[in-house]
C-alpha cells in the first residue's frame, strides 16, 4: 500500500510541474523512475491517466476524476510531513551516513563534514565504512555514497552522480623512469599492479602480480614508494587537494580502463529535515570541485 500512496504523490507532482522530466527535476528524482512509478499507477487502476506527448502531459478523464479526488489528501498529508520532519530535525542529534573504504579519509570527505559539523555544531554525524548497498531503512541510514559497480537491489531511493571518473596507470617518477610503455599484459606483468579490489572484475588478473586493496589511499602511497604501478581514478592522481605525486605510465594496448561513478544515494527530499539537505549539497559542492579541476 506504501508504493501506492507514493506513485499517488508523484501522479500529482507530475501535473503539478506539467510533465514527468519537470516532476523529476523538482523532485530530484531520476526520470525514468518517475516514469516507471507513473506506469505502475496506470496498471494498477487498469486505465491510462496521462496523454503524454512531447511537451506535455494531458490528464485522461481517469486522471482529472483521480487527480480532483486525492489532490487535496495528498497535498495535506504532504504539508504534514514536511512539518513534522521539520520540527524533528530540528531536534534530531544524529545523522548516519555510509561511506566506501576508498573514500572514508578523503579530502572532500573530510572537508564536507568539516564545514558540516562548523555549520550545525549540534548534530552529531555517524560515519560507517559499507562498501555494499545498506538497508538504509532497518539500518536507519540517511545517505549513503555508493560506487555505481556496486548492486543497488532498492532502486526506490533518489541516487545521482557526484562525480564521474576515468583511471590510468601511474607511479612515481623514479619508478616511472625504468618503466617501458604498457603495451600489452605481458609487460604489465612484469610490474606489480597496485589496484582496487572492485577492479579485478573488469579485466582477467591471472598471470599479473597484484596487490589489492579498497583503501585508495594506501595503494597511492604504495606507488609513491616505488612498489609499483597503481591503477587510480584520474582525479585522485590529478586534484591538487590530493597532495600526491605521481607521473602517469603510457598505455598503448586496448585495456579495459574503467569508467565509473561514484553516487549519492537517499530516500526522497520529502522526508527530509534540513540537516539533512544541507549535507547532501555539501558533497554536491565538495565533489563538484574535484570534477573541475
Amino acid at each position: 500500500m506504501k508504493e501506492h500512496f507514493d506513485n499517488l504523490y508523484l501522479f500529482t507532482q507530475i501535473v503539478y510541474h506539467g510533465g514527468i522530466k519537470a516532476a523529476a527535476d523538482a523532485n530530484q528524482l531520476q526520470r525514468s523512475l518517475v516514469s516507471r512509478r507513473l506506469q505502475d499507477l496506470e496498471s494498477y487502476i487498469g486505465e491510462p491517466l496521462l496523454i503524454r506527448s512531447t511537451r506535455s502531459c494531458e490528464l485522461t478523464a481517469m486522471g482529472r476524476r483521480l487527480f480532483d479526488s486525492v489532490e487535496p489528501s495528498v497535498r495535506n498529508l504532504s504539508n504534514t510531513l514536511v512539518e513534522i520532519v521539520d520540527e524533528k530535525g530540528s531536534d534530531k542529534k544524529t545523522l548516519r551516513i555510509a561511506i566506501p573504504t576508498a573514500l572514508m579519509t578523503s579530502p572532500p570527505i573530510k572537508k564536507a563534514f568539516t564545514q558540516y559539523t562548523q555549520q550545525f555544531p549540534n548534530v552529531s554525524l555517524e560515519i560507517e565504512n559499507h562498501q555494499d548497498s545498506v538497508d538504509m531503512i532497518k539500518g536507519m541510514f540517511d545517505l549513503q555514497i555508493i560506487s555505481d559497480s556496486t548492486r543497488v537491489p532498492d532502486n526506490s531511493y533518489v541516487q545521482f552522480s557526484l562525480m564521474k571518473y576515468k583511471w590510468h596507470f601511474v607511479a612515481s617518477s623514479e619508478y616511472a623512469e625504468k618503466c617501458e610503455t604498457i603495451d600489452s599484459m605481458e609487460t604489465l606483468a612484469q610490474h606489480k599492479l597496485l589496484m582496487n579490489a572492485y577492479d579485478s572484475n573488469y579485466f582477467d588478473t591471472s598471470g599479473l602480480n597484484v596487490f589489492q586493496s579498497d583503501d585508495l589511499h594506501l595503494i597511492g602511497h604504495m606507488a609513491e614508494s616505488s612498489c609499483g604501478i597503481a591503477l587510480l581514478p584520474i582525479p585522485f592522481t590529478l586534484a591538487r587537494q590530493f597532495q600526491i605525486d605521481l607521473v602517469e605510465i603510457p598505455c598503448t594496448m586496448d585495456f579495459p580502463f574503467p569508467i565509473r561513478s561514484m553516487n549519492l544515494r537517499y530516500p526522497s527530499t520529502v522526508y527530509q529535515s534540513d540537516h539533512v539537505k544541507a549535507l547532501i549539497e555539501i558533497l554536491r559542492v565538495e565533489f563538484g570541485k574535484i570534477s573541475a579541476e
